[in-house]
């Protein structure tokens, strides 16, 4: 079965078994030779509820395509699920603060910790601050608690 037809069962199924609305956008990519899917829904009804708190359910039901995904797909597959881009604008928020830290970096020298962040929200932020070669960045701690440091490179 096609990566596209999976995902479509998928979201076909969680919303006619939740009786919701949704439209769904698939698009696909390669970056450095590993396949990239960037699923998106779009819905009206119980948003908040498919979302959860702080995204918990989100990252469940992105956990669950996943592992759909890869029974199909004989190579990794980097999959991501975002619901009414609640991940898009956490992400933005993410980038918007450590755009403010960068400016603090740079007028005090030293190193600021984010607060903790998902891992594509420090993915967002590091290759934001990536642009600018007078600054570094690291991740570091364990999940859940993992942030981001900035720092003067």
């Amino acid at each position: 079965m096609e990566t596209s037809a999976i995902i479509q069962q998928f979201v076909d199924h969680l919303a006619a078994s939740l009786h919701i609305t949704c439209t769904r956008d698939i698009q696909t990519s390669e970056e450095n030779g590993q396949a990239m899917i960037h699923v998106s829904l779009a819905t009206n009804d119980q948003a908040s509820f498919l979302i959860g708190t702080q995204g918990e359910h989100l990252k469940a039901l992105e956990h669950i395509l996943r592992l759909m995904v890869s029974r199909h797909h004989p190579n990794e597959v980097l999959l991501t699920l975002d619901i009414n881009d609640y991940k898009k604008s956490r992400a933005a928020q993410a980038v918007l603060a450590a755009q403010q830290a960068l400016q603090r970096v740079r007028a005090t020298g030293k190193p600021e910790a984010l607060s903790p962040m998902n891992a594509f929200e420090r993915r967002a932020v590091h290759t934001e601050l990536m642009k600018h070669p007078d600054i570094a960045t690291e991740s570091i701690g364990e999940e859940p608690q993992r942030r981001v440091v900035i720092k003067l490179s």
